[in-house]
């Protein structure tokens, strides 16, 4: 299937990015409870499961595109970085960075879509 080969395509490196990511914030006193997760997709038959994960494939093309886009911007000081301050300031946009998606963080999910809907103009330039 095409569409999960561009996603595993695209997946690659995503554990070592979350790592390097995960140690840089590893003094954060943040701590996630896990006891309550429900995984919903253990309760449904395999039909079903199997049209959820087909209809989530566009989704997850775009988390992993954004979490590479903010990974390789924050990692790159010296070209990447440079760059989007210089689209950022051409847009008259406010320079901010765009937030990283991290699986210690509940909310990073959230808040680095959200961001990406707020400076979609400057994201879509940078690529």
């Amino acid at each position: 299937d095409d569409d999960m080969t561009e996603f595993e395509q695209l997946a690659e490196n995503m554990d070592l990015e979350e790592l390097v990511t995960q140690l840089r914030d590893e003094n954060s006193d943040e701590v996630d409870d896990l006891d309550d997760l429900i995984d919903e997709l253990e309760q449904m038959g395999e039909e079903e499961q199997k049209e959820v994960e087909k209809r989530l494939t566009p989704v997850k093309v775009v988390l992993v595109k954004l979490r590479k886009i903010a990974f390789k911007i924050i990692n790159s000081p010296t070209l990447l970085l440079p760059a989007w301050k210089s689209v950022l300031q051409e847009l008259d946009e406010v320079e901010k960075l765009m937030p990283r998606d991290v699986s210690t963080r509940w909310n990073s999910t959230y808040n680095m879509c959200s961001f990406a809907e707020e400076y979609r103009q400057p994201i879509d330039q940078m690529t």
